[in-house]
């Protein structure tokens, strides 16, 4: 090694021949412009590589002025050197210190095959700033498929944040929305006819996706303390750990580092919590994740790229004085930035119908404009990269389009906010043109991934590998989606299976609005949302007609689901009435040992009665058409034993087997301990009436959770808390 000179080792790499130093180098991550890099730290001034230029090679160079804003901006530069001495090949100049990555790339074919001494030089003015961060520098070579095919495939996760799945062409839908999606993926790979996403907002919905588990069993209380708890592995981290270069491009600001959204991806960008940021779209996070993308076709790799249209405001560079192309002709005062307003209440809808057309013109203009950008990323890998690439599409929820009279997401669990389009495709390995029908969800991204980068599967992974069924080698396994609102606001939870869809709400619920936003959303949908409802998706896809009066065995069992689901989410003892008949009623006493700190209705219908006096609960259920089989009662706090007390059907006295308790023993009569309460799994509900009292030995103990003052603030960007 030469006087002067410094060889780098990056961790986890052999040492790279031929690099030389002028000064000592950094390694380390660094964040510019809101996007974190490894790169290479040095002074101000040059650093070089020799060796044989790679044939069809291409020189990729990111590079950063840190330091003062103040520097004046001079250059960044490559030259090359064959032997006749060095040669400016490429030249960004004035590149402003402190504000901006600076990405570029060289086309290297001139000195194919030939030994050179390639030069990176960053010159400023005057007021130079005491270090330039370079990275990524790349020399790859251009033809990459014989590589690609002896490595495990990359992984390209696309999400397009609050894309409903009815709104795709490929999806059914009658205006030409999304051609290159349909072209590029749809036709291409395999479409899953019925996805479902966890939650109908991003923050839950994310953490599930990235995760493989249920939200419930992982988030506190309070939205503004969501995050990727930290003893749970994420995807990127899993990938991370087989090897996979990783990057995540997010232009939802509610995806942050401070709340794992940045764990495992070794570039990061995410924007502030500014509303100025909304008005940058899919074009300005494309100028970030494609210097990425070019830099880094070797692989393997994960990219995650985060879309936020069409997510309001609708608007983008495509619409021009408020009109959207697919409404032309629209002389309302209503523009993309309305859709809030009228959302929260704070300005009306001045009439539906004319407004709702030009608000639905106006977001499926935003579909048509990121539906470019898609294509534009998918392009951008090349047919080389594209050649083992799996490539996962989907949404992290829907929008309202007032469907059921309201706007926006987060609040109901109806199809146009929970059901989501998922489309994978990887060419050689997954059928062109393949439809599948069958429940599926977003619980499934980790497994699938997991299981294309060979991984080990994970038993607490709650999702399932969708490769097989996408292959045609095993039909798709019958399965029952589960979703929750998991916002502000009583309880909202639902199940969909083979077409048959369960909503239920906690009406009942105590809930006192924190502002007047949350008021009026609560208000609104106290007036629009039934107790339960329960549709045939293939007779009613817009969830019109309520069934839950009409087919009480259905009901039945799409309510156990969602109460099994539940169970584990709720600590405390739990009362529940199964199996009462239209114009019966179930009344009783418990007598707690200890006082309880409170009690809470868990889906109780208007005619059901609790009322707790110190130590006694007293309750009077009744038998209504429609109402929720299984409802009942939690308790907060520790109870002690429990005696139940004049057990009453129709006002006539009961057995005392038609309670059971714990894990479904037959109650004999008597005082019952917290230990025979104890049930080891949820227990299931009984044929005829009957009540059922038990504590579970495995409840998710969440506690409220402590608010992260970086998510209030996106959150409030984002329109999801009151500014």
């Amino acid at each position: 090694m030469k006087r002067g000179e410094y060889s780098v080792l990056t961790p986890g790499t052999s040492t790279p021949e031929g690099l030389s130093f002028f000064e000592t180098p950094r390694l380390e991550d660094v964040t510019v412009d809101f996007q974190r890099r490894p790169a290479v730290v040095l002074p101000a001034g040059r650093w070089a590589w020799k060796g044989r230029v790679p044939k069809e090679g291409r020189l990729f160079v990111g590079a950063a002025a840190l330091g003062e804003k103040r520097a004046i901006p001079g250059s960044f530069a490559v030259s090359v050197d064959s032997g006749s001495g060095p040669e400016i090949v490429a030249e960004v100049r004035r590149p402003r210190a402190g504000k901006s990555w600076v990405d570029f790339e060289v086309d290297m074919a001139r000195w194919a095959g030939r030994e050179a001494k390639v030069e990176l030089l960053a010159t400023f003015v005057e007021d130079a700033p005491p270090e330039v961060a370079w990275g990524p520098v790349a020399l790859q070579p251009g033809e990459l498929r014989r590589r690609a095919q002896s490595q495990p495939p990359n992984i390209v996760l696309i999400v397009v944040d609050t894309l409903r799945h009815d709104h795709l062409s490929s999806y059914g839908y009658g205006r030409p929305t999304t051609p290159r999606i349909d072209a590029l993926l749809a036709d291409r790979g395999v479409l899953f006819e019925d996805a479902y996403a966890q939650a109908p907002w991003t923050l839950p919905s994310v953490v599930s996706m990235l995760t493989g588990r249920y939200p419930t069993e992982l988030l506190p209380e309070r939205q503004a303390a969501y995050r990727i708890p930290d003893d749970v592995p994420s995807l990127s981290e899993m990938l991370g750990a087989l090897g996979y270069e990783t990057a995540a491009f997010y232009a939802n600001p509610a995806l942050h580092e401070e709340t794992g959204f940045g764990r495992g991806f070794s570039t990061f960008f995410a924007p502030p919590a500014s509303f100025d940021w909304f008005e940058r779209h899919a074009d300005d996070l494309n100028g970030r994740l494609l210097p990425w993308v070019r830099s880094h076709r070797r692989g393997p790799f994960f990219l995650y790229a985060h879309y936020l249209d069409p997510h309001d405001p609708y608007d983008n560079p495509d619409v021009v004085d408020g009109q959207s192309p697919f409404n032309p002709g629209y002389d309302g005062p209503l523009t993309g930035h309305s859709v809030h307003r009228i959302y929260g209440g704070f300005d009306p809808l001045p009439d539906p119908a004319r407004d709702v057309p030009q608000l639905t013109a106006l977001y499926d203009s935003e579909v048509a404009y990121v539906d470019r950008f898609v294509g534009q990323l998918l392009e951008a890998l090349g047919p080389d990269v594209l050649a083992n690439t799996l490539v996962i599409f989907t949404s992290d929820h829907g929008e309202e389009l007032y469907d059921h009279g309201g706007w926006k997401h987060g609040q109901s669990l109806y199809e146009e906010q929970i059901h989501v389009p998922l489309l994978l495709r990887w060419d050689g390995h997954l059928p062109a043109g393949r439809r599948i029908p069958g429940t599926v969800e977003l619980l499934d991204v980790v497994p699938t991934a997991m299981a294309a980068a060979g991984g080990t599967a994970d038993p607490l992974w709650q999702g399932v590998n969708l490769l097989p069924a996408a292959r045609g080698e095993t039909p798709l396994k019958r399965r029952t989606a589960f979703f929750q609102h998991l916002a502000a606001g009583p309880l909202r939870a639902g199940t969909v299976i083979d077409g048959r869809k369960l909503i239920l709400f906690n009406r009942r619920e105590p809930f006192e609005p924190p502002d007047p936003f949350q008021d009026y959303l609560w208000k609104k949908d106290l007036s629009r949302f039934q107790d339960v409802e329960l549709y045939d998706l293939g007779a009613d896809p817009s969830e019109k007609k309520n069934l839950a009066r009409d087919s009480p065995e259905l009901l039945r069992q799409l309510a156990a689901f969602v109460h099994r689901r539940l169970d584990r989410r709720f600590p405390g003892l739990r009362l529940r009435v199964d199996g009462l008949a239209e114009g019966q009623g179930l009344s009783g006493k418990l007598r707690f040992e200890i006082e309880p700190d409170g009690w809470d209705p868990y889906f109780l219908g208007p005619e059901d009665r609790v009322e707790l006096d110190g130590k006694v609960l007293t309750f009077e259920l009744s038998g209504t058409p429609g109402s929720v089989p299984g409802r009942g009662v939690f308790l907060r706090g520790s109870t002690g034993s429990v005696e139940p007390l004049d057990l009453r059907l129709d006002g006539e006295a009961m057995a005392p087997s038609i309670l059971s308790y714990g894990d479904g023993h037959p109650w004999t009569g008597g005082v019952l301990t917290e230990d025979e309460l104890e049930a080891r799994r949820w227990p299931a509900p009984q044929e005829g009436p009957g009540l059922q009292l038990w504590l579970p030995s495995e409840a998710v103990h969440l506690e409220e959770g402590e608010e992260d003052e970086e998510t209030v603030r996106r959150l409030k960007a984002l329109g999801y808390l009151l500014q």
